[in-house]
């Protein structure tokens, strides 16, 4: 970990598939989120990922970024 865990910083370990782990995520409705899916995305089915920015964007009803990168197909050997 490059930054240590504070009150406005958390990492953690789970499937975003699962829905559960919006219940142990910490915030304020009235703070902005920020989530960063480093390296993920592109191992679940596009399906997944559609239902994973669907249950963000129910769960998170306040200003909500999500960082992610894409690899296009014709790059993947």
């Amino acid at each position: 970990t490059l930054l240590p865990q504070n009150n406005r910083y958390h990492l953690y370990g789970c499937s975003l598939t699962d829905p559960k782990w919006l219940n142990i995520v910490f915030w304020s409705i009235n703070e902005p989120v920020i989530i960063i899916c480093e390296g993920v995305l592109n191992f679940i089915e596009p399906t997944e990922v559609k239902n994973f920015f669907q249950m963000v964007a129910k769960h998170f009803m306040t200003q909500t970024q999500i960082i992610f990168d894409y690899v296009h197909p014709l790059l993947v050997r």
